[in-house]
């Protein structure tokens, strides 16, 4: 298993270095690194990034039967996985302990109101343990703006960090949830987290 994975890691490296470099520029305080195949790094990351992939095109497409929303998964990366019932739909990475799932509602919801009902949520489930809010920001996904919440915490024994991505407007609300554990695994599935994102599509 782990010879198979060195030579699928070797593999990427390698194609990702004959990729023909564009251009560099800066995003939220770090150098990416643009090629000319569609991908990005960061300048101080070897591994490269996804472009993006909104059409599906060599992907699984999802799509909500709530909400106007659709995206894209690898069914050699993702499989299905049950995150609980506010889930309509939810999967599990194939070698992190990375999960992801959406949450979609009809109602419109104020996001202030709903990161507050995030971070109460957290602390629920948190019990003792301190709830560590580590960004609290927005995101453009594909021309929307969203609004972006991660924290840090324990639950049931388990250190974890969780990534939450959610938009609310006339059509309704979604969350797009995404948990790693333990924590230590956060910088390894951040790229997983992003090709994701990259497919995003919602209709307002």
């Amino acid at each position: 298993m782990r010879h198979s994975l060195f030579i699928a890691v070797a593999v990427l490296l390698a194609s990702a270095a004959q990729a023909q470099e564009l251009g560099k520029l800066e995003f939220g305080g770090r150098e990416i690194v643009l090629f000319a195949d569609g991908t990005w790094k960061y300048s101080d990351d070897s591994s490269p990034k996804p472009a993006d992939r909104s059409d599906c095109t060599g992907l699984i497409a999802l799509s909500s039967k709530k909400l106007p929303l659709s995206y894209c998964l690898s069914d050699r990366i993702w499989q299905r996985s049950d995150l609980g019932a506010d889930y309509e739909a939810s999967f599990k990475h194939m070698q992190y302990d990375l999960y992801f799932g959406v949450i979609p509602e009809t109602t419109e919801i104020d996001p202030l109101y709903l990161e507050g009902i995030i971070l109460q949520n957290a602390q629920a489930a948190a019990g003792l343990h301190e709830v560590v809010v580590r960004a609290n920001e927005t995101a453009e996904i594909n021309g929307v703006t969203w609004s972006y919440l991660e924290y840090a915490t324990t639950t049931q024994g388990i250190p974890m960090v969780a990534m939450i991505y959610y938009h609310s407007g006339m059509f309704g609300t979604v969350q797009l949830v995404f948990i790693v554990t333990p924590q230590s695994s956060y910088d390894s599935v951040v790229a997983f987290r992003d090709a994701v994102v990259a497919t995003v599509r919602i209709s307002e």
